[in-house]
């Protein structure tokens, strides 16, 4: 029997016999890179599956990195379930990194609203997508409506001199 034929019977044993870790994780990924070259025909679903390996093993910035990669390209630019990946995603890492800084990174809520505005132009009825889009611009706003917003670089080294005067101010 070809299990690489099989790709999501392949995928669904090795989670039921292999233990949740970074050297099995490592495998289901190349696993299913390799599965994406031998078969065109199923690269799509084989993608989504990689894009969700990788969301569950924590690794969101690689996901992104992927679907930047592949993303403009068909058959993939037309996947909504991928386009909605990349706006979760972003909405993700568009968090504040502390509770003692509360702003959203606005580049990142941008880039999530066009990754839904698209997922929604595909799929007009898609829920996610709707809801998601409601809630961007009062995340944008809240971000920048009476929030606390981090210190820029010159604010940083303000307060670092003013904790120790007798540090020299360096040239501009």
């Amino acid at each position: 029997m070809d299990w690489k034929a099989m790709w999501k019977t392949g995928v669904l044993l090795m989670n039921e016999f292999h233990e949740e870790d970074m050297d099995s994780n490592s495998k289901r990924l190349d696993y299913l890179s390799t599965l994406m070259l031998q078969y065109p025909e199923e690269r799509q679903a084989i993608f989504q599956e990689l894009i969700l390996r990788y969301i569950l093993s924590g690794e969101y910035g690689k996901a992104l990195d992927e679907l930047e990669l592949y993303l403009p390209s068909q058959p993939y630019a037309s996947n909504p379930i991928l386009q909605i990946y990349g706006g979760l995603i972003c909405l993700y890492l568009a968090q504040p990194e502390s509770t003692f800084v509360s702003t959203w990174d606005a580049v990142k809520l941008r880039d999530a609203q066009a990754y839904l505005e698209k997922a929604k132009t595909i799929d007009p009825n898609n829920v996610v997508a709707l809801a998601w889009l409601e809630q961007i611009p009062r995340l944008q706003s809240a971000s920048t409506s009476g929030a606390t917003t981090p210190m820029s670089e010159s604010d940083d080294e303000e307060d670092k001199r003013r904790a120790n005067p007798r540090a020299k101010r360096a040239r501009r």
